[in-house]
């Protein structure tokens, strides 16, 4: 299965560089979660599937969610700027990923050599690359562009767990590396109703993983409202000096 759609994604890029040109670029850092949007009304991609780019610095992670979103892909990528053309490239060692180059280039994390090569087939370059705050396109938005959210649904969440417990990966430090996800750093972490005020009966964990929604200052003291994905999701809010 992930091959299948390893090869579906080299397909995919065939044609974006079909189309595109003149690679720009920008000073926007990449690093975060990008949703997938699909421009092409004749296509049911979005409603069949979903898929999100979670960035930091020179990794990549992509999760597919299959249209019952309990199922799906997940693939890991090293990505960078080098100086050549997919078409001038017989193998490639990633140590040259740069932060600056002419192309935007991608390769397959599971298909890298223990000597830093990788062959020309599981090499992605973008001839047109432009990011900002919001938005990233690969294509100029002629096929597929990306929209930057702060957070992933739940399921999305889940399946990442359930996967990285299969794969025995940890797939969800990569959420943590952005500033909607953090780990309980405290020994016992109690939840609020509310900031400052009434305390519930249920707490956290050394270690648990929390979603951020929200943050406050109450008092001279910092709170976060957080969501916990458990036996059950739950709610409430948190001294912030309990997370890491």
């Amino acid at each position: 299965m992930k091959m299948k759609f390893k090869v579906l994604l080299i397909i995919t890029l065939t044609v974006f560089c079909h189309f595109i040109s003149n690679a720009q670029k920008t000073n926007y850092s990449m690093n975060g979660i990008w949703e997938y949007v699909d421009n092409r009304s004749e296509e049911s991609f979005s409603t069949s599937q979903k898929s999100w780019r979670i960035v930091f610095e020179d990794t990549t992670l992509i999760v597919t969610l299959f249209k019952d979103r309990i199922n799906g892909v997940i693939l890991l990528l090293k990505s960078g700027f080098q100086n050549k053309k997919k078409s001038e490239i017989d193998s490639l060692n990633v140590s040259v990923l740069a932060n600056v180059g002419a192309y935007y280039t991608e390769v397959f994390g599971d298909e890298i050599h223990k000597n830093n090569f990788v062959k020309k087939y599981s090499i992605m370059t973008y001839d047109y690359l432009y990011f900002d705050d919001t938005n990233l396109e690969m294509d100029g938005g002629k096929l597929a562009i990306f929209n930057k959210v702060n957070i992933v649904p739940r399921e999305v969440y889940l399946f990442l767990l359930k996967k990285g417990i299969e794969d025995k990966k940890n797939y969800t430090k990569y959420l943590l590396k952005s500033n909607c996800y953090r780990v309980i750093y405290s020994l016992k972490s109690i939840i609020h109703f509310t900031p400052n005020n009434k305390q519930s009966q249920q707490y956290l964990l050394k270690g648990d993983e929390v979603e951020i929604l929200e943050e406050k200052l109450v008092k001279g003291t910092s709170w976060l409202k957080i969501r916990y994905y458990g036996g059950k999701t739950i709610e409430g809010w948190i001294k912030k000096t309990d997370v890491e």
